[in-house]
């Protein structure tokens, strides 16, 4: 079994950074665990909001 988690943008709170890293750490042991981060589109303000979702929809394909 393979378990594949898919972040949009960067952690940037501590405590979440820490809790993930903690559950990776437990999960890992059981199943093989993998971390994609997708890049936040939102920063970039010269899109639309319609291509900002298919830029992001199509990294989560990719």
């Amino acid at each position: 079994m393979r378990i594949e988690l898919v972040f949009l943008g960067k952690t940037k709170e501590k405590y979440l950074a820490t809790g993930i890293e903690d559950f990776t750490k437990r999960l890992s042991r059981y199943t093989r665990l993998e971390i994609k981060t997708i890049k936040d589109r939102h920063q970039q303000k010269n899109l639309t909001e319609s291509q900002i979702k298919e830029k992001e929809g199509g990294d989560l394909l990719a």
